[in-house]
């Protein structure tokens, strides 16, 4: 049998273990910003085979998780707001799976492709006909007084560009993140995350008809910060900057 210890000395051990946890916690935080550092530089040099380079050197490592530590590291968000984040998606799925109804609705789609009496006859400009508009390919959509091309079915592309270089007050540097896609003729179109056009306040949208032999992304990159600096008043001073993109009507990214 065990000597039993002081009341002294059993809180001192509580102290001293609660301590050994939060140096535990401090120094995982460090390694998980520098391994975001490193993905950030994987994702750069690897491009569009980014998912690749994941599935070959780091098997054990969740695409998801990867850009979780990604937008960490690039001072988009925290981990507490990571965590909270992902409690409130289990949350809501939860909730959601509970609520599911048991039977499948009957007006889907034949697995032929073929719809079924009720489908066919969809009026011109219900939700379901734009809802099908989508999978065509780009479409035009009037909205706010201002003509969008929606890019829809297209992969979009995402680029890493640093506004802030890494230094003794700001180890993990500063960064944005910005999306693209690059329609059937070749224009390369700045686009929020859901694929739509990113335009100013004013209305503009950024592209770039690419040549021959130019690259994508150092010109994503470019109109990132264009973007940026028409959304911040282009005079405005860049230092201190640390929040993410607004896009005009749009949300942010």
């Amino acid at each position: 049998m065990s000597e039993t210890i002081s009341l002294e000395q059993l809180g001192a051990e509580i102290v001293a273990r609660i301590e050994a946890a939060k140096k535990a916690r401090d120094k995982a935080l460090d390694h998980e910003l520098a391994a975001g550092l490193r993905l950030i530089e994987a994702r750069e040099r690897t491009g569009a085979t980014f998912p690749e380079f994941l599935q070959k050197f780091c098997p054990n490592l969740k695409k998801s998780r990867a850009y979780q530590l990604i937008r960490i590291a690039g001072g988009k968000t925290t981990v507490e707001a990571e965590r909270t984040k992902t409690a409130e998606r289990v949350r809501k799925h939860r909730a959601a799976k509970a609520e599911a109804p048991k039977t499948a609705p009957t007006d889907c789609p034949l697995h032929n492709g073929q719809a079924t009496g009720e489908t066919a006859q969809v009026k011109k400009d219900s939700p379901e006909r734009l809802l099908s508009a989508r999978n065509v390919g780009f479409h035009k959509d009037l909205r706010d007084g201002y003509q969008r091309t929606l890019c829809v079915m297209t992969k979009v592309h995402t680029v890493i560009c640093q506004i802030q270089a890494p230094s003794r007050a700001c180890p993990t540097g500063k960064c944005v993140e910005g999306c693209f896609v690059i329609s059937e003729d070749n224009v390369l179109i700045l686009t929020d995350r859901a694929g739509e056009p990113a335009v100013d306040a004013a209305g503009r949208q950024y592209t770039h008809t690419l040549g021959p032999n130019e690259e994508a992304r150092p010109i994503a990159r470019r109109l990132t910060k264009e973007l940026r600096s028409a959304l911040r008043g282009g005079g405005a001073p860049r230092a201190g900057f640390d929040g993410p993109i607004e896009y005009f009507d749009r949300g942010k990214i």
